[in-house]
């Protein structure tokens, strides 16, 4: 059985802390890799970043945990259809810039929060459409009860043998 995990990284810019962060995080990712290759299963892992200086150093990051060496990876960048369509939905005014699509500068922690809530919907999003354009027989496991680890992944979708 192929396993098939969506992330997002919520954040805009990378710093030490947020760094220590995703240390974490990768932790659980290389602990639940080894607990479903152990079984004879298959793991591939969706990354939504928000910024694309993140994959690089996320592609550095995955390097220092054994168990995700053999793992694939895919780092997917929402597209300006996913910010227009989220922004709709929250009710914002959306100005057509043609592909662009530019995040003002966080001023205050009331806006960090609601970047983040912003980047986990757009996230969510993009994460869907990239996983079912490339896998394409995935079935999502709705049930968060009935995700790996106990977690409650961004996305969670199984392809049966």
């Amino acid at each position: 059985m192929r396993h098939v995990f969506g992330v997002t990284i919520k954040h805009f810019n990378y710093e030490d802390k947020i760094e220590d962060s995703l240390k974490i995080d990768y932790r659980i990712l290389a602990n639940t890799c080894n607990d479903i290759q152990r079984s004879g299963d298959v793991a591939v892992f969706y990354v939504a970043i928000m910024n694309n200086n993140f994959a690089l150093k996320l592609s550095k990051l995955a390097k220092q945990f054994e168990y995700l060496a053999d793992v694939e990876m895919y780092f997917v960048n929402p597209d300006y259809a996913d910010f227009k369509y989220y922004m709709k939905t929250i009710g914002a005014k959306v100005t057509d810039m043609g592909s662009r699509f530019v995040i003002p500068p966080v001023r205050d922690e009331t806006q960090r929060r609601q970047m983040i809530k912003f980047a986990e919907k757009v996230g969510k999003r993009c994460l869907y459409r990239n996983i079912t354009i490339r896998e394409n027989k995935v079935q999502e496991v709705k049930n968060k009860y009935a995700h790996p680890s106990g977690l409650d992944w961004a996305y969670y979708g199984i392809i049966p043998d």
